[in-house]
């Protein structure tokens, strides 16, 4: 072979002119698709099917923006189908950045597909994204019938009649449903809860936007924990949605007005730390950064808020925890858990090549143990008897976080897939002796 045949690119260039949020010609060439990420990718395990692996999708990315391939309907399916757990970051060796490909792939599909959806599929999106998660009396009214749905047995009849067999996708998929939890976290936004004891820390606590009735009795344990822990806790009036779904969504100028709200309550109101319980949101708010790097009048807010934001377990962990006055024989969930999605500063992951500070003033935690149980909060936790104890070399591996809206998307196309992953996951926590939910 000639020499100048052995310096030509695996690729041709990038094309000039590309939309401004495509996926960076930098971020695609990181990938070496080496493959170590398949068996972490929860669509390539159910499916089979290479282009619905990240390696996959990101050679596809890469014969788009080289002009190599046009959007096709194969092209959309195959990165729609896509959950962005971002399981497949901490299995790659060279650090690619897969949530932000994914994203910015969106992102230019949005611009440039996006008039030729269906109108009633437009309609849906704008009433979604637009109007029900950034509109706090539309979700107080949609947690409102979802409640009244479950509590009054209307759930059960609707179920036993086989109506839902006649409702296509939105059939298949009601059992995916979240149970809403009454009373409401919505009155609680605006508060201020102080701390039990000598006062420590001051902190603002996002509630997020579904949470409010999907994870009310979560937010509220929230509080109480910073609460015992010398926190003063705020729950900032005028907070938003995050824009996690609409960064995912490829809607990052709608996300982007959300972010400047949620930063605008938080930066210089004196907190010591913003919180968050939801690591689907949490790994969006820890990317404000990134989302507003080109607002000049945002983009210092942006990094202030970024370096202020932590994750409920991440906070407890960085500071001295209180002892409890009377820990549990057992537990049932321990909220807010990282899944591979979330940024925390973890000096393993930096040193992976994950694109992650070091920080090694943050304990770590034993390898079996947990944090709570560490601190003395946690007691032996009895065995439980279960026939099946799932493991990842039995089945699929539970992604947390991000994939749970996702999860329910991907289930309206292929629903038998989106069944067999939940059985994974319910097996997964009878095992493990926690809930099925």
């Amino acid at each position: 072979m000639a020499a100048s045949d052995a310096t030509q690119p695996a690729f041709p260039p990038v094309l000039p002119n590309r939309h401004a949020e495509a996926p960076r010609a930098v971020d695609l060439d990181k990938c070496v698709h080496c493959g170590l990420c398949l068996n972490n990718c929860p669509t390539y395990r159910e499916l089979g099917v290479e282009m619905d692996s990240p390696r996959g999708r990101i050679y596809q990315m890469v014969q788009v923006a080289t002009g190599q391939m046009e959007m096709t309907p194969s092209y959309l399916e195959h990165l729609d189908l896509c959950l962005a757990c971002r399981g497949c970051e901490s299995a790659c060796p060279s650090g690619v950045p897969y949530g932000r490909l994914i994203e910015a792939a969106r992102t230019e599909i949005e611009a440039k597909k996006s008039e030729s959806r269906p109108w009633h599929i437009r309609a849906f999106r704008r009433f979604i994204f637009g109007g029900l998660l950034v509109t706090p009396w539309m979700l107080k009214a949609a947690g409102g019938l979802l409640y009244f749905y479950q509590a009054t047995g209307l759930q059960q009849l609707v179920r036993r009649s086989g109506i839902l067999k006649h409702m296509g996708k939105m059939g298949r998929i009601e059992h995916l449903a979240p149970p809403a939890e009454y009373p409401f976290f919505f009155d609680e936004v605006g508060k201020t809860f102080p701390a039990l004891g000598e006062k420590r820390y001051r902190v603002a606590f996002l509630a997020g936007c579904l949470a409010n009735f999907t994870s009310a009795r979560l937010n509220e344990a929230t509080v109480r924990v910073l609460q015992a822990n010398g926190c003063d806790v705020v729950i900032p009036a005028g907070q938003t949605c995050c824009g996690a779904l609409h960064v995912h969504s490829g809607l990052k100028d709608e996300a982007r007005v959300l972010a400047r709200k949620n930063i605008d309550v938080c930066v210089d109101a004196g907190y010591d730390a913003v919180i968050t319980n939801a690591a689907g949101c949490g790994s969006t708010l820890k990317e404000y950064d990134e989302l507003l790097e080109h607002d000049a009048a945002y983009a210092d807010k942006a990094r202030r808020f970024v370096a202020m934001m932590k994750d409920v377990t991440e906070f407890l962990a960085s500071i001295e925890m209180v002892a409890p006055r009377a820990p549990p024989a057992r537990y049932r969930h321990l909220p807010g858990l990282l899944p591979s999605g979330s940024r925390t500063e973890d000096p393993q992951r930096a040193a992976a090549g994950a694109g992650r500070h070091p920080r090694p003033d943050i304990p770590r935690v034993a390898p079996g143990g947990s944090l709570l149980r560490q601190r003395g909060y946690l007691q032996h936790r009895p065995r439980r008897d279960c026939r099946f104890h799932p493991s990842e070399e039995d089945g699929p591996r539970e992604q947390h976080g991000r994939r749970g809206a996702h999860h329910r998307q991907r289930g309206l196309r292929h629903p038998a897939a989106g069944r067999r992953r939940a059985l994974w996951k319910t097996a997964a926590r009878h095992a493990r002796g926690g809930t099925a939910g």
